[in-house]
């Protein structure tokens, strides 16, 4: 008996060893492997004890977005969605503020650590394709079954880079945008700063404006970083696409990348007085009197305004 005890109890552990070996990073292999090719095992929606506004995407290994009109047909396509579970998340998405995750999963260190797992991500609008090398999160907003707006975390540095390095490689990756034509944004509600009050915004912590579309000096950028806010925060423009950057002391960036001519793309940024507006257009006119209040307080406090600023929408 003692002996078919100690049979026994050597194969649970052999089994479990082996269950531990099988999974300390199945993920990252996956990843390696597909690299640069999308991964067509079929993709299921996650089950009814997991969170139902989450795609599962723990096999992919490349991902292509689109914030064209096509965009959720082409998102379906790629992740092999039938139209069944397409519609099973949809109606899921209003119960979580019309926001559908897709979930990249994470890897496992040798020692079965769980650890963030990056997934090279492409977006592309009317006009450009915005690459993010190492995204780490990616969240989109449903309105009548179209993407209106995508929520993207990205690591540009190592954590443990220094300063210095984090702004090589900032500095690499802003050029890239203002190359592509993103300009400085304000939201319609908000004062139009002069690039020449950049200096003063920086120290006050209120908001970043490139000056002159140019990037940030190594002294901005520290100064940013190692203040209260510990983050670079820019809006920036480009053919009806409006993006928000935020840029942590962690060296990575969370983009929001929004249809400028979608109300609700606003509805997370309204102040008071504008959150109960249910058209664009109202939206516009009750804006344009927040900014006009807006910017008296801004002269009273001594900042400039550009007057030569109009918005694109």
């Amino acid at each position: 008996m003692a002996l078919l005890i100690f049979i026994t109890l050597v194969v649970i552990v052999i089994k479990n060893n082996k269950s531990s070996k099988d999974t300390s990073y199945p993920h990252q292999k996956e990843m390696n492997d597909s690299q640069s090719t999308y991964w067509t095992e079929s993709f299921k929606v996650q089950s009814d004890e997991k969170r139902k506004d989450m795609i599962d995407a723990e096999k992919i290994g490349f991902l292509k977005l689109s914030l064209k009109d096509d965009g959720l047909i082409d998102l379906k396509h790629q992740l092999n969605l039938s139209n069944i579970q397409m519609d099973v998340l949809i109606q899921e998405a209003p119960k979580s503020l019309n926001r559908l995750i897709i979930d990249f999963g994470c890897v496992y260190d040798h020692d079965g650590d769980e650890d963030v797992r990056y997934v090279p991500v492409e977006l592309s609008t009317e006009s450009v394709t915005l690459n993010f090398d190492q995204a780490f999160f990616c969240c989109f907003y449903l309105a009548d079954r179209e993407i209106y707006s995508y929520n993207i975390s990205d690591r540009w540095s190592d954590e443990n880079a220094t300063l210095e390095q984090a702004y090589k490689q900032f500095t690499q990756k802003l050029a890239i945008l203002l190359k592509q034509g993103w300009k400085n944004y304000y939201l319609p509600h908000d004062a139009r700063y002069a690039v020449s009050c950049e200096e003063r915004l920086l120290k006050e912590q209120q908001h970043t404006i490139l000056p002159n579309q140019s990037i940030l000096s190594f002294e901005q950028f520290c100064n940013c970083l190692e203040g209260d806010l510990h983050a670079i925060d820019l809006n920036l423009y480009l053919d009806g696409i409006y993006m928000s950057v935020f840029y942590d002391n962690a060296f990575s960036v969370s983009f929001e990348i929004n249809k400028a001519n979608n109300l609700l793309s606003y509805k997370s940024y309204c102040p008071e007085g504008l959150d109960d507006v249910n058209e664009i257009e109202d939206y516009k006119v009750k804006a344009k009197l927040l900014r006009h209040k807006a910017e008296q307080e801004a002269r009273q406090n001594g900042f400039e305004i550009d007057e030569s600023y109009t918005d694109p929408i």
